[in-house]
């Protein structure tokens, strides 16, 4: 491809920074802008136009999805010439260096990666240990640990102020003796000993810094501290560094992310050339309008002018219900009136500002038969029955990995707390790791006849599956064949039991297409990639609803988008009030707004029931910084739309016997009517079938309408 090729169908900007000769770039690129595009674009510029190698080339973005996606488009540009770019998430290439250098650091080069669960079952044993197990909960020391890690403190820098901070630089100390002494790592520590491999080896970062001649960096916005130094440290050399980022949709400060980083790039490195990209090509311009107004309320922000070629549009429809599950039938309402216009169930996401949220949502869907997907939900890596597979694999290749062999152990009947304690002790004492002492087990005392066996046939399945670690694929066979763990659920025959083995299957098919596509086929290239999967990796879009919180939504786009529960103290949440960082949460706002390409609905909720009565709500501030000329629905409070509700359904007088009609059942009889107001409630037979709604969705009819 040439480079009139490459700059085809770009914008001027656009133009510029895929063009840009040398030096520190920062393109702020407002939402729906392109960035993906130049950034790709970008890439190939360097290889075919500039002759760069491009093992020479490093791009790093977040999400496994948003890499693959990117290195597609790059190859595609750039053929085979491509092949060699440096090109994943900062976690997956910090992982690579450090593969090469583990030992530098008191690791060997086929150290496990601790998923989430296996850090919260690590943490709430060292809880239960120290007897702190009801004392704190094991989630707010994971996002302490985690916060810490993210500004590169270790334990022992950590001050003492009080009781909290001094349980967790204890659990933390341990934390971090239990990962070295499994040689393992969790997420954190792929940058934090990243950085520490560079700052302490100054020859091994002098050599990254000497081979990246130009370094890529996607989302910037959301880098913490951590990958800062990271990027200065390998930019240090050639300066040859190219940043990506809109500060406004800085969301994931709660996960360490620093918006500092993009707003004082200028400073941190002289002579930075600024591009902004300000032409949108997702959404229309009432909603592109109705986002911006929200969010140039926040003081902390960089001047962006975005604007559409697209028409103005519809206006956002705001809409009122009584409680969450009122709110969800009016989503569920709105649906299907688009469907009716042509919509299909995949033009449309769900977003909320919490994961609980979604419960109302999926009753009403699974009501009226509509397919949905949750995106984010239980990672498929970390179900049960792929870890327990995994769990054997890593065993064989990460001797030192406790974690995993105690896991298969558990699988095994008869052996237990004891059994483990008893290897423990004879590996200890002959210096072995646990993982040795396994595959010693002929030599361990005071083991029953039947314990020594069964642990001793695993012994054997792991020496099998260390035989075939070169490819994955052959060593997932050894599992599956040699542990009966498929034929064990079979036996079983329930339904989990059926879904834990279709998803065995899968496993197994996705594993067969890695050993297709890669060069290194084996067992540690596998687990290295899929453990570094995000919530939003391994989604497909098929036709059905998306389910999903805002932060899971960054990056994708929807034709039709529904934002629900805008209500004070949930949207911003209240936390961010008190931690005083609502202008984050604004800024989730603006990200969910932008989601969409042509239509936004938005919906809050009066209030909900408790057990000490209805609890009243009010709306979400954010609604009303959105001016009226771009939002429909939200001129009245929601007192006057409550009392005006209820007395047009107490003037409707439906009454058992009545004739109605319903948008989505049709027409049907009542039954019989319960409660008054917007909460009453009517039993209807629609041709057969009997349902109990809210009268609120019914029209009266005469008979024969």
């Amino acid at each position: 491809m040439t480079r009139t090729l490459i700059t085809q169908g770009l914008n001027p900007p656009q133009k510029k920074a895929v063009t840009y000769e040398k030096g520190p770039l920062l393109v702020l690129a407002g939402a729906g802008s392109g960035k993906t595009k130049v950034l790709t674009r970008r890439a190939a510029y360097l290889i075919i136009d500039k002759n760069v190698p491009p093992d020479r080339i490093i791009a790093m973005t977040f999400t496994n999805k948003a890499a693959a996606e990117m290195k597609d488009r790059i190859y595609k540009l750039a053929d085979s010439k491509a092949s060699g770019i440096w090109m994943g998430t900062f976690h997956s290439l910090c992982a690579r260096i450090l593969r090469k250098n583990a030992s530098e650091l008191g690791y060997t080069s086929t150290y496990t990666i601790c998923d989430d669960k296996d850090r919260k079952n690590i943490i709430q044993g060292i809880l239960k240990g120290l007897s702190y197990k009801n004392q704190i909960e094991s989630k707010d020391i994971i996002r302490k640990i985690s916060r810490y890690k993210s500004y590169l403190i270790p334990w022992n820098e950590i001050e003492i102020k009080d009781d909290f901070s001094e349980i967790i630089v204890k659990v933390y100390e341990i934390y971090q003796k239990t990962l070295k002494n499994n040689n393992a790592m969790d997420f954190d520590d792929l940058l934090f000993n990243t950085v520490s491999l560079f700052e302490e080896h100054q020859e091994i970062r002098d050599k990254y810094a000497e081979k990246f001649l130009h370094i890529l960096v996607d989302e910037f916005q959301d880098t913490n501290y951590a990958q800062y130094k990271i990027l200065n440290h390998i930019a240090k050399k050639h300066r040859n560094i190219m940043v990506v980022g809109d500060d406004d949709q800085s969301i994931y400060g709660f996960r360490g992310a620093e918006i500092g980083n993009i707003m004082n790039f200028e400073n941190d490195f002289d002579g930075t050339k600024v591009i902004v990209l300000e032409q949108n090509y997702r959404s229309t311009g009432n909603i592109l309008s109705a986002a911006l107004s929200v969010v140039k309320n926040n003081k902390r922000r960089k001047e962006k002018r975005l604007k559409t070629k697209k028409s103005a549009g519809e206006k956002l429809t705001f809409f009122w219900g009584y409680d969450p599950r009122n709110e969800a039938e009016k989503v569920i309402k709105k649906i299907f009136e688009e469907k009716k216009r042509g919509k299909k169930n995949k033009d449309f996401v769900i977003l909320y500002r919490i994961n609980a949220q979604s419960r109302a949502i999926e009753e009403m869907l699974r009501r009226y038969n509509l397919p949905y997907k949750i995106v984010g939900g239980i990672r498929f890596y970390e179900r049960k029955e792929i870890k327990d597979i995994f769990a054997y694999i890593k065993s064989a290749i990460n001797p030192e990995d406790r974690i995993s062999h105690e896991r298969i152990l558990n699988i095994i009947s008869g052996v237990g707390k004891k059994t483990f304690e008893k290897i423990d002790e004879f590996g200890k004492k002959n210096g072995m790791s646990f993982g040795k002492a396994v595959m010693n087990v002929k030599k361990v005392e005071n083991l029953t006849p039947s314990q020594q066996r069964k642990i001793y046939e695993l012994s054997k399945i792991i020496k099998a599956i260390q035989k075939n670690t070169d490819n994955v694929y052959n060593a997932l066979n050894v599992v599956i064949e040699k542990t009966g763990y498929i034929e064990r659920l079979s036996q079983i025959g329930d339904k989990l039991s059926k879904e834990k083995i279709e998803n065995i299957k899968e496993l197994v098919a996705s594993v067969e297409n890695f050993v297709m596509q890669n060069k290194d086929k084996s067992c540690e290239n596998y687990i290295r990639e899929v453990s570094l999967y995000s919530d939003v990796d391994g989604w497909i879009l098929n036709d059905e609803i998306s389910l999903m919180t805002i932060h899971n939504a960054k990056g994708l786009e929807f034709p039709i988008v529904f934002l629900i529960g805008l209500n004070e103290h949930l949207f911003p949440h209240y936390l961010s009030i008190e931690e005083d960082n609502v202008e984050e949460e604004r800024r989730l706002f603006y990200v969910a707004l932008t989601r969409a390409k042509e239509k936004v609905y938005l919906s809050a909720t009066c209030g909900r029931e408790s057990l000490t009565g209805f609890l009243k709500r009010k709306p979400s501030p954010f609604l009303k910084e959105i001016p009226k000329k771009y939002i429909t629905g939200f001129e009245e409070e929601k007192e006057e739309k409550e009392e005006k509700e209820e007395k047009q359904i107490n003037k409707e007088g439906f009454n058992s016997g009545d004739y109605v009609n319903h948008s989505v059942f049709g027409k049907g009889k009542i039954i019989s009517v319960e409660g008054k107001g917007i909460k009453q409630k009517a039993k209807v037979n629609f041709s057969g079938e009997v349902k109990t709604i809210r009268t609120s969705f019914l029209k009266k009819q005469q008979k024969n309408d």
